[in-house]
Formats: structure tokens, sequence, C-alpha cells
């Protein structure tokens, strides 16, 4: 790489990106080093381009480089996507060098002050945004995207990348990644150049058998294709095939150690549990070899792409070894192509968007299959209450009942393993993702009733709302956040404070004691945020999803709670 790949990216910031940066603040510098402010914030707006489909416009508004950017020179929102991307850039004329230890350093201060929403440590262009930031960091589901940009060409030393890669390491866990980092040098950036101007057409020689079509418009043709003829599809043209897919291949997943489980383990079922794979292309026509057997069909598709099943796809793919090509030979995969050379012009988009968001039975649906889930249906039934367990089944009024959803939560926030509280809050569904063992059989099992559950979820309502008022008058969002990422944690510290005969006794006399549960609930916020902030720094919603980091906040919390109120009596009281 060298001049002639930084003139080309140069040209494509000038020629529709450095028109729409904002140089108001700058104004007063000399010619050259306006040109390199230029160059470094359209670098910037066209990094968050690539990296979040915004337009040139939106992206250039997205900078916010300047006196007391704190190390960050772009910030782009995605609300819809719950995301947010932080970029850092540096211009090099000359093509040489990488980022600097002390570059690095700063860009993660300042990407550890916004996730801490240490707003006063930034300036007007990021203050500005405030609200939207807080919005999005507000949420527990969302994604960090952090990136360092640098036109030289030297390697990332291991010491700087290093910087970043333990920030971001200590804010994740091996089951939630919240942060990434992705360093970007001139090879890298010119690559996205090279990337707009690729075709991106992929003819596809086919051979299906037991083949059907539909005459349309628009056409389409559908049959079985070989497991080994679709890994070779994505080995032979690569990521470009799943180019208009949602989703990239993505790896080791659960889903995906399934599929290529059931390849190597039960090939000759793979068809009966597979959902298969959808392709769009430009035409397709049918070699005249064969005639009209359907039993075998040789198709030319012209223009493919895979909109659903890249997973499949992917996972099939990484069979590479002698012994799994055997197996690969005997897979069965259905598959369709759907010509769009007579489709309406929104036809691709609204195949993609419908292939990608049909209903799927997950762990969710197979609760209400559990007879321990039966049983307490019918329980809650005999008080005169509803209990809703199936996915989908309409949410009973407060007063009249509670859901399966509430009930996992509450039960697992009471445990005494804080573990569990952290799973509800992490990724809930791998509570009850397997109904025959631990977690769920240690929530719901044969000693779980369904006073135990109604009385906690009454606890878990009463302890969200007291959250979620606004009369707490937090000082700053950071309190808040505390409230809104370690919900949770508060929760469990809640119950830690209640006695356990009182919430599972039905024999006693039980009624909900709110300002002694407010009590409670204070108590819990102030010791576990003392606790978090004297041990731990950085990213709340990381942090509260980090089982290690929790148990340690839990235990000092814990310790300060009886340390306030030795004597402890239950929340719950007995009515009069």
């Amino acid at each position: 790489m060298g001049i002639l790949q930084i003139q080309q990216v140069r040209n494509r910031l000038e020629a529709e990106i450095i028109a729409h940066i904002d140089m108001s603040d700058v104004a007063g510098h000399n010619e050259a080093n306006q040109a390199t402010f230029k160059l470094t914030r359209a670098l910037t707006a066209f990094v968050m381009m690539k990296r979040s489909g915004l337009s040139a416009v939106e992206a250039a508004q997205s900078v916010v480089d300047g006196g007391e950017d704190n190390g960050i020179d772009g910030i782009a929102i995605l609300p819809d996507d719950s995301k947010i991307i932080l970029v850092q850039t540096k211009w090099s004329e000359a093509g040489k060098g990488s980022a600097e230890a002390a570059e690095m350093m700063k860009f993660r201060e300042g990407v550890n002050d916004l996730l801490s929403m240490r707003w006063h440590k930034f300036n007007s262009k990021v203050n500005a945004r405030v609200h939207e930031l807080q919005a999005v960091l507000m949420k527990t589901d969302i994604k960090v995207d952090i990136v360092f940009a640098h036109m030289g060409t030297g390697a990332l030393a291991e010491a700087v990348g290093s910087v970043m890669t333990d920030f971001v390491n200590d804010q994740n866990d091996s089951v939630s990644d919240s942060l990434s980092f992705s360093y970007l040098d001139q090879a890298q950036i010119h690559r996205l150049l090279v990337e707009e101007q690729q075709a991106g057409d992929i003819d596809l020689q086919v051979s299906l058998s037991d083949w059907g079509s539909i005459d349309g418009p628009p056409r389409a043709v559908y049959g079985h294709v070989q497991g080994s003829d679709v890994a070779s599809w994505l080995t032979t043209h690569g990521e470009q095939l799943l180019a208009q897919n949602v989703r990239v291949f993505l790896g080791d997943s659960e889903v995906n150690k399934s599929v290529k489980e059931t390849a190597l383990q039960s090939p000759e079922q793979f068809w009966y549990l597979n959902n298969g794979i959808t392709v769009l292309c430009k035409s397709y026509e049918k070699v005249l070899a064969g005639g009209g057997d359907r039993r075998f069909g040789s198709f030319n598709v012209k223009g493919a792409s895979v909109v659903n099943g890249a997973q499949t796809v992917g996972s099939l793919a990484s069979l590479t070894a002698a012994t799994d090509s055997e197996k690969l030979a005997q897979v069965r995969v259905s598959v369709r192509f759907i010509s769009l050379d007579e489709a309406d012009e929104d036809f691709a988009s609204r195949v993609t968007r419908a292939t990608n968001t049909q209903n799927r039975i997950g762990g969710r649906d197979f609760v209400g299959l559990d007879p321990e889930q039966d049983r307490l249906r019918n329980e809650f039934a005999v008080d005169g209450y509803i209990y809703a367990v199936r996915n989908g089944e309409a949410e009973p009024e407060s007063s009249t009942g509670c859901s399966f959803d509430e009930a996992v939560v509450a039960l697992a926030c009471a445990a005494d393993d804080v573990n569990l509280a952290t799973q509800a809050k992490r990724e809930i569904s791998r509570l009850y993702v397997d109904t025959s063992r631990a977690p769920y059989k240690a929530l719901f099992n044969a000693q779980t009733t369904s006073t135990a559950i109604w009385r906690r979820v009454q606890v878990l309502r009463h302890v969200d709302s007291y959250l979620a008022s606004p009369d707490r008058g937090w000082a700053d969002s950071r309190e808040k956040g505390f409230a809104v990422h370690g919900n949770r944690l508060i929760l469990h510290l809640v119950f830690t404070q209640l006695q356990r005969r009182e919430l599972d006794d039905p024999g006693f006399n039980w009624t909900l004691d709110k300002p002694a549960l407010d009590n409670a609930t204070a108590l819990a916020y102030s010791s576990m945020k003392d606790a978090a902030e004297e041990k731990f720094d950085g990213y709340l919603a990381s942090l509260f999803k980090n089982a290690a980091k929790v148990k340690v906040i839990r235990d000092i919390a814990v310790q300060n709670i009886r340390g306030s109120i030795p004597d402890a009596k239950a929340v719950a009281g007995e009515k009069p």
C-alpha cells in the first residue's frame, strides 16, 4: 500500500464527505492545519458510514472531534439497533506509523468516561447529544463498537493494542460481550473502498433433486441440494455470498454447533431438522439435460445471494476435514431460489425481512410443556389467580395474577446464588433453555409453590416501581444507571433482607409492607452502589452482566447491609 491508496481514500473523502464536515471551531487555524482537520474528520465520518449504514450527512453530523473531545472523534448513535459506535482516527499523509500508546490510552479513557456518563469531561458537541446517548446507554442489550482507524501502514504494537483489548475484556465476560474493539490500518480502510466497487454478482451451477417450481411472478424453483455443494458456495465465493443477509456467519454459536452436530452425527436427518436456505437471484434457467424429470435437475443461477440461512451455509462450509466431507455428501438441504427478474422493486427487501423475522420455536416455547408449570397454573387458579405460562399468552392484570416471565426473574433474584440474578440480567433465556436440568430445575421443581412465586413477584414489582419512580431524584445520570443496570442485583439484595418463612409458608398471613420494602430497596441500592464504585469503574451495563464482578459487589453489599441492620426484620409483615 502507499501513495496511490492514500490518494484514492482522499478522493472519496473530498468527493462525498468533506463538504458536510463542520469546521467552524477551527476557522482560525492556518490552511495546513485546516486541511488535516478536514481529512481527519472526514475519515472519521467515512468509518462511521461503513460501520453503521449512516449517510454521509448523518455521519458528518456525528463527528465530535475538537477541543476537549476526550479522545473520541466520532459517535454514531443507532437507537433502533441499541448500538453506539465510538471512533478515533489519525490521518497520515505519508501513510506511515500506527497508533501510539498515549493515543490509545487517551481513547480508552474517553470511552470509559462516556460509558460512565461523565459528561463534564466532554466538549459541547458531545453534550449536545447527551439525551440521545443516555437513552441508548440505559438499554440493557446495548452494543458498543470501538474503532481506532489509522492511515499508516505500520503494525499495531501488541502493547498498544492491549491497552484497549484489556479494557474491553475487563468490561465483558465470556457470555455477554457488550463491547468490541477493532483497529483499522491503511490496508483495511482502503479495503472499504474496494468493497464498495465489487459487483457482487455470484453465479452458481446448482443440482436440485426432487425439484419443483412456481411460475410467479416472481418465478421460483426449489428442491434439495447436497450439503457439500452448499458448503462449496461459501468456500468458493466468500462472504459476498451473504452480502444481502441480515447477519454474517456467527461462528460457533450454540445454534451453529447444533447444525454441525446434526450434519456429522445424523446427516440423513438433516433435511428434517433444518429450516433450509432462501436464495435471491437475478435470474435462473434450467439446463436441458434431464428434460422434465423432477427427480433431478441442473440450473444456472445468476446473481445469487443467500438472504436466509447464512448460519446453515457457514456451518456446513466450516466442516472441512476429510471425514466431514464424507458426511456432507449425505446431507440434504432444502433450498429455494427466487428470481427477481419479474419482481417488484421492493420485493427483495420484503423477502429478506420476512424470512428473518418469522416466529421460531425456542426454549421459551417449551416451558409450557413442563408438568410443573401446569401444576403451578392449577395452584394459582385454585386461589383465584391467573398464571400465564405459554409464550405470547396475554399478561394478566397485576391484581389478578402474573406471568412466567415475572416468575422466573423473581425466583432467580430471590435465590441464594447471586449468579442466577446475574443471569436474569445478562441473558434470561439461559435460565430456561433446558427444562430438564439446572438452572431451570433449581427454580421450578416439586417444591416450588404458587404462594412462593406470587409473593416474590409482588416484591419484584414493588422494587422495580421504586427504582423507576421519578421521585428518586438521582443527582446524575450515572446514579440512575445504577438503578437501571443494577436492578436485578438490587432485587437480590432486597430478598437477602426478607425472612424466607414469610415468603414461602402458605399458612403465614402475609401482606406487603410497602414503607419497609422502600427502606430495604434504598439500603440495597446505596450498599450496592458504594461497593461497585469502590471496586470497579466503567460501563455499568457490562458490569452487572459480569458474574465474577457482581459476586464481589454482592458480598461487600451484604456486609454493609448487615452492619446497618444487624437485627433486620422481614419487610413483609402480618396483616392486622
